[in-house]
């Protein structure tokens, strides 16, 4: 019988770990960043909750982005809020009327976080609270619209903030280092190529 054992391998072996240890550890390193999880895309998708099919949750839906943020600042009711709750908190947060924003509407939207697994009832009592993916989703949400999707979009198309009056905010400060470079590019060539006729200027003078 012809003895194959190379006088080697043991040293090969040993070099080829070393290799994969390495290149095992700079995938670490490589891969150790924030994934691309479309959470925006999955929860505009409609779904099931039994045999009713609900709509998907969208940044534009006023009505869910005021559920949200209200079930948000929720932590002082132990054990979570009753639709009564709920609807009273919402009406006087946002100075709405019980014909503007009606129980019937809240059951809806309420049936719909359930449906996406925003909500839960602990317990199966009548109280709602965020679950964890909720509260994730929902400070994600709320938050990209109302800190960075709306000023965005005031300072494109409405006006641009005095930069002589700065508020002493550090996360003002640092918004506006990020943001102002591109928004100022934006707001050139919206400038120079306007849109629509009412964006057109002659001198200091909007064409109307």
């Amino acid at each position: 019988m012809l003895n194959t054992e190379h006088p080697n391998t043991e040293h090969c072996g040993a070099s080829a770990a070393a290799v994969n240890d390495r290149f095992a550890d700079a995938q670490a390193e490589n891969l150790n960043v924030e994934i691309d999880y479309p959470l925006l895309e999955s929860l505009a998708y409609p779904c099931r909750l039994k045999s009713q099919r609900m709509a998907g949750i969208r940044l534009e839906n006023d009505r869910i982005i005021r559920l949200l943020e209200i079930l948000m600042h929720s932590a002082g009711h132990i054990g979570g809020m009753n639709a009564a709750d709920i609807h009273r908190a919402v009406l006087q947060a946002y100075q709405l009327t019980s014909e503007q924003y009606t129980r019937n509407q809240l059951a809806y939207d309420l049936r719909k976080l359930k449906a996406h697994g925003l909500i839960e009832r602990p317990d199966n009592r009548y109280v709602y609270v965020l679950s964890d993916y909720g509260r994730k989703a929902a400070a994600m949400l709320v938050i990209v619209r109302n800190r960075i999707l709306r000023p965005i979009a005031g300072r494109l198309f409405v006006r641009c903030p005095n930069h002589s009056l700065k508020p002493n905010s550090k996360l003002q400060a640092q918004y506006r280092r990020t943001t102002c470079p591109y928004l100022n590019t934006a707001s050139d060539k919206r400038r120079k190529h306007p849109r629509h006729p009412s964006e057109m200027v002659v001198g200091s003078e909007n064409i109307t």
